[in-house]
């Protein structure tokens, strides 16, 4: 089979049949409602003449060919990473952003995968979208029908996206994720060693700042540098890229010592920290000096603001420590009921992430 790919036929709801093409992604890895039979393609000029819908497979090998058939192409691509090494690629496309619309791993998990790569074709490839060129007097419907097509495919989203737990030496993480009808999104990360871990949890209303930030995650992890050296440098980088591309940006990073649980934590935005029964702004950074069974939850720019749409903010003191007997499970999911109790629509208003870090309660601290 040749690197020029072609997978099967996928119907969205009130559309017309359409096909997507891959470029150099033979062994890309989607859901079953994608799959269907490979059918190859001539050459690399009928890649780059190909007006539908396009996926491109990147790799440091094809970089320079990638690049020619995004420049030679009319509409936009989704660029797919197909290894984590691989975001470190992102950055040599930035005077190709305009034609970009997402880079996504559909090779890991597909929670935030599809529905991308759904909302590009919705937005770019549907029947509705195609006769709007040719029938301008239809523009409020087909916005309406956008619209509609996009709540479908966030509550499909939702009903998959599952709370996430990670076990580290001594630490435990809890993170969940509901989808909003604002665009951008929120994201988390991690990197562990043996004496440290940083944990990220970030937000832009840029899908190409968003890979920025995790390219430069990567990049860390590659490294295997001590990181108190380079926070701020690794700071800086963020902003960097939110300023280059005119975005909007928030995130909470922390920084915790594996052997005596200080976390220094440093944030952007209106994100806040709830611990000790206190809720803490991150206008500058923390240290907080944890102990066994502590417990910090993080709560993301999106999840303040949808908790505004509905409550004070100064009730969600009151709020969290009426609950937070609850177990980690619980607690989170009744957050995330509270901030949905009162939406308007079927989502929530913005993206919202909440994370809670609990320190073992048999763990033995260094003095």
């Amino acid at each position: 089979m040749s690197k020029y790919s072609k997978i099967g036929n996928y119907k969205i709801k009130g559309t017309i049949m359409i096909q997507i093409a891959c470029y150099n992604s033979a062994h890309i890895s989607i859901n079953e409602e994608l799959k269907a039979n490979y059918f190859d393609l001539k050459s690399e000029k009928e890649a780059s003449e190909f007006t539908g819908p396009l996926i491109i497979g990147l790799d440091q090998q094809n970089l320079d060919s990638v690049k020619q058939i995004i420049s030679a192409r009319k509409n936009q691509v989704v660029i797919s990473i197909k290894s984590k090494k691989d975001f470190n690629l992102i950055p040599e496309f930035k005077s190709h952003f305009s034609k970009i619309f997402g880079f996504i791993d559909l090779n890991t998990e597909n929670d935030m995968a599809i529905p991308l790569l759904m909302n590009y074709l919705n937005q770019n490839f549907s029947k509705e979208t195609l006769q709007l060129q040719k029938h301008s007097n239809a523009l409020s419907l087909v916005e309406e029908s956008t619209r509609s097509e996009l709540r479908g495919l966030k509550e499909l989203h939702d009903r998959f996206v599952k709370m996430r737990t990670e076990k580290l030496k001594g630490v435990e993480l809890a993170i969940k994720f509901m989808a909003g009808e604002k665009s951008g999104g929120e994201f988390f990360d991690y990197i562990s060693r043996d004496s440290q871990m940083l944990f990220i949890q970030a937000g832009s209303d840029s899908y190409v700042v968003s890979s920025l930030i995790i390219s430069a995650l990567e990049d860390l992890k590659i490294k295997n540098t001590e990181f108190y050296t380079i926070i701020e440098s690794f700071i800086s980088l963020i902003s960097q890229h939110a300023k280059d591309n005119k975005a909007k940006v928030s995130y909470t990073i922390m920084i915790l010592n594996l052997k005596n649980m200080e976390a220094t934590i440093y944030g952007q935005g209106n994100a806040k920290l709830f611990y000790n029964n206190e809720i803490i702004a991150l206008e500058k950074s923390n240290v907080l000096k944890l102990g066994r069974g502590s417990k910090v939850t993080f709560l993301s720019e999106g999840t303040m603001i949808n908790w505004a749409k509905s409550n004070e903010e100064e009730k969600l003191v009151s709020f969290l420590s009426s609950n937070l007997e609850l177990n980690t499970r619980d607690f989170i999911n009744e957050i995330f009921f509270e901030l949905a109790r009162y939406k308007k629509g079927m989502f929530l208003y913005s993206d919202a992430l909440v994370t809670m870090l609990e320190i073992d309660e048999n763990i033995l601290l260094q003095l």
